[in-house]
């Protein structure tokens, strides 16, 4: 699924992660993806979100932040493994701009998070990421990335 196409410009408008998510005893991740920005003239975005491992019991997404008319759908994306899955974000809805702060929570269940490697380091990366505002001019939101932490 692709939401945006077309000429890009480069901002100064960043997607972030948690300076670190906390992988819980049951294999559970909560962390919210933020938008930051001073001058936030975006209506949609769509983003690419890496997990180091097998999302073994689904990824629910919940919008958080926004305004009422904005909704967040992640799909399962293919080349996905039992060591990186891939799922393509977006956010979109009606033609209010989206609030700089929180745009998405996710809460993850994990298959085997860590596998047979537990003490390598792990990231959760968001790539990818576009934006696109109201008059249809799209916007290149550069990548970013958290450690994955047992608890």
């Amino acid at each position: 699924m692709v939401l945006l196409a077309g000429t890009f410009t480069a901002s100064g408008q960043k997607l972030d992660l948690p300076a670190r998510i906390v992988l819980t005893a049951d294999h559970t991740l909560e962390f919210n993806l933020a938008l930051k920005s001073n001058d936030v003239k975006l209506t949609a975005l769509q983003w690419d979100l890496v997990l180091p491992v097998s999302s073994g019991g689904g990824l629910r997404v919940d919008a958080r932040g926004t305004q009422s008319d904005k909704i967040v759908h992640c799909a399962l994306q293919a080349g996905s493994s039992p060591v990186r899955t891939v799922y393509r974000c977006i956010l979109a809805g009606g033609t209010n701009r989206i609030s700089s702060g929180p745009v998405a929570r996710f809460t993850v269940r994990l298959g085997n998070p860590m596998g047979a490697n537990s003490r390598a380091r792990r990231f959760i990366h968001v790539q990818h990421a576009l934006g696109v505002s109201a008059d249809l001019k799209q916007t290149i939101i550069d990548d970013t990335q958290a450690p994955l932490e047992s608890q």
